[in-house]
């Protein structure tokens, strides 16, 4: 699909292949198994580190957001809150 989605139509051109299938065939009949692997490396990466940054600023605001509530929540309970007011 991605070689499918770079090719380049212009001027009239037509695509060489038709659709997922046809564009495998072509890529099993010229590389091989290995042709259809082709980046695999670079999306696992890819993939590792953004799950890594992701779940790190996931656990991050949720300690944030729930030691902010458990604060705010203390203070409506005891009245302890800006000024003394209840």
């Amino acid at each position: 699909r991605t070689r499918m989605m770079v090719s380049k139509v212009t001027g009239g051109a037509v695509p060489s292949h038709r659709g997922t299938i046809s564009s495998a065939r072509a890529i099993l009949r010229a590389e091989g198994i290995p042709g259809l692997y082709k980046g695999l490396t670079a999306t696992v990466i890819a993939s590792g580190v953004s799950w890594g940054l992701f779940r790190y600023l996931f656990d991050v605001w949720r300690y944030e957001i729930g030691r902010y509530r458990q604060v705010t929540m203390a203070e409506w309970r005891g009245g302890g809150g800006p000024g003394g007011a209840p």
